[in-house]
């Protein structure tokens, strides 16, 4: 995959969410594996998660 923007990157775990991939409590894989799996700058996924808290899909401790 290509370097993907944050929106790439928000779409896809959004997508995870909703469809129960990431379960509630569950935990989000740690920021390098995002950053590789999606080839993406820690910007980028940085963005994505938080545009994620902003929804109220995730939250950050």
């Amino acid at each position: 995959m290509a370097n993907q923007t944050y929106q790439t990157i928000y779409a896809e775990l959004k997508k995870r969410i909703l469809d129960g991939t990431y379960r509630v409590k569950m935990r989000l894989p740690i920021e390098d594996e995002l950053i590789n799996e999606f080839n993406a700058s820690r910007y980028a996924v940085r963005k994505a998660i938080s545009v994620l808290v902003e929804e109220g899909l995730v939250y950050s401790v």
